[in-house]
Parts: C-alpha cells; structure tokens; sequence
C-alpha cells in the first residue's frame, strides 16, 4: 500500500473497518454458497472458522486502507497452514480467496458510492485491494503448500519407521502388525519379499525412487534406509509380480541387490532380511 494514502481512502477504509463483522459474516456466506467444497465439509472448517479468516483477511486490507498499517500477509500464511491442515484441496482455497476477494471490491465499491468517493479515488482502492489479493493468495499458497510438504514428511518418517520396526521385529502384538500393515499400504498376510540393496554411501539410495517406480506398476511396497542397506517390504499379490519386481528393481539399481524367498506373516519379515542379506553377501540376485 501507499506510504501517503489519498486521504478519501483513508476515509473509505475506516468506514469499511466499522462494518468488518458485519461484511466478514456476508463473505463467509458468499464463501460457502459459491465455494462447495465449504458447504459439503463443515467439520472440516466449520462455519466460525471461515468467518474468523474471513475477519482477519478483511481487517488487514481494510487498515491499509485507512492507512493504519501496511498489508499483513500473515494472516493469509495462517489460512494456508490452516486449510493444509484440515485437507482442503488447494485450488478450492484459492477459489475461495478469489470470491471472497471480489466480494470485498464489490462491498468497498458500494460504500465508496455512499460516501461519494470520486472515481479516480474508487479505481486507487480498487488497485489496492487486486494488488492485495495477489500478495495474500500468493502467501496462502506458499504455506500451504510448506505445512503439506511437512505433513508428507512426516508421513515419511513415520512409514520408515514402522518399516524398520516391523523389519526388526519390535512389533511382535498381532493387531498391532495390522494397524502397521494398514499404514504401509500393506495387506495383513502375504506373500511377500523382503529386498535389500547395498548403497552406494551413507544417506544415499541404492534403488532410487523404488517406491514410485513400484506404484506404477500397482506393486504395493514400503521402505526404509539403512546404513549400510535400503531394505524394502514388497506385497506379491500375484505370481507374476516377482518377475515385475526383478524387473523394475534391475533398472532402479545402482549397486548389489538380494531377494528374500517370499512368506506369509508380517512376524517372519526379519528372517526376510536375513535372507536378502545372505543374498547380498554370498550370490546376489544382481550386482
């Protein structure tokens, strides 16, 4: 916003600033009938929420208006984390900013006319509030795509987690193995294989993007990086996806890659690892 704002916009702001509660509550409404992911969703941001972001957003624009602060993208930064959080898709988001957005010009437009704003004065706080709406969804955008990519991390490190523990039997509990196998994607009960690929250095993968490389041919799997080893649970669901697997797994590798023999039970995937190590040390599957 301008550092001497045009003291009719100054006036205008102000306005709008007594009336916040009262526009915050209509956009939210207008939010929701345009915007249907809000209204097909209400536990997932209720109605109290939307009008609070719709509040905070307003306020901001409408207080550099007035010319009490400089725009606050913040509060858009808050909303982004907020709707990452709550699974709200982010096109649907930004949809929601752009009605909400043209909802506020439309409302600053019907009190400038009230007040008799001249029009050159109408077009300088039009100008302002586009330039806001591309600096709020912009930063909106941003976090919410950060606190997605945490989210998916964190989803990471949990997996690998679960593989390690699964691979090293410290889940021993039979619903527990399931609840497990549940959050890998994994099926309660085999056949499986347990592969085991040396890398190349510590940190670094031996089969790079195995995992994805995997879901593309529907091969469901879950890994973990090891020191010395990537090791992975893979779910045989039919005879013919051993082959697939070799497959893949010879155009992924970089280094030495074991097999284990497959097995039916969660409970014998550390055997599994021994096995595909055997494979590595003595005659490996490839290298």
């Amino acid at each position: 916003m301008g550092a001497a704002p045009d003291p009719r916009i100054v006036r205008l702001g102000k306005t709008l600033l007594t009336r916040a509660d009262e526009l915050a509550a209509a956009m939210a409404d207008v939010i929701r009938r345009d915007v249907d992911f809000y209204a097909s969703n209400p536990r997932l941001v209720d109605v109290e929420e939307l009008r609070r972001s719709c509040l905070a957003n307003m306020t901001y624009v409408f207080d550099a208006l007035a010319g009490l602060t400089d725009a606050d993208v913040s509060v858009a930064e808050d909303t982004g984390v907020r709707r990452a959080r709550a699974g709200a898709p982010l096109a649907t988001v930004m949809a929601a900013y752009r009605v909400g957005f043209r909802y506020m010009w439309e409302a600053t437009l019907a009190q400038a006319r009230q007040l008799e704003i001249p029009t050159e004065a109408i077009l300088d706080a039009t100008s302002q509030i586009m330039v806001a709406q591309d600096a709020f969804t912009q930063a909106m955008a941003g976090a919410y795509r950060d606190e997605l990519t945490h989210q998916i991390l964190n989803r990471e490190e949990e997996r690998s987690a679960l593989v390690e523990a699964i691979l090293f039997g410290r889940i021993t509990d039979t619903q527990n193995l399931w609840d497990a196998a549940d959050i890998l994607r994994l099926p309660a009960s085999g056949p499986y294989v347990v592969v085991a690929a040396e890398v190349p250095g510590f940190g670094r993968t031996g089969l790079s993007d195995i995992a994805n490389k995997l879901d593309t041919r529907d091969i469901r799997s879950a890994w973990r990086l090891l020191p010395d080893l990537q090791v992975g649970i893979v779910y045989l669901r039919r005879p013919s996806v051993y082959d697939e697997l070799i497959e893949v797994l010879r155009g992924a590798a970089s280094s030495r890659v074991g097999v284990s023999p497959s097995f039916d039970e969660l409970t014998d995937t550390g055997e599994g690892l021994r096995y595909a190590r055997l494979a590595i040390v003595g005659r490996a599957l490839f290298a």
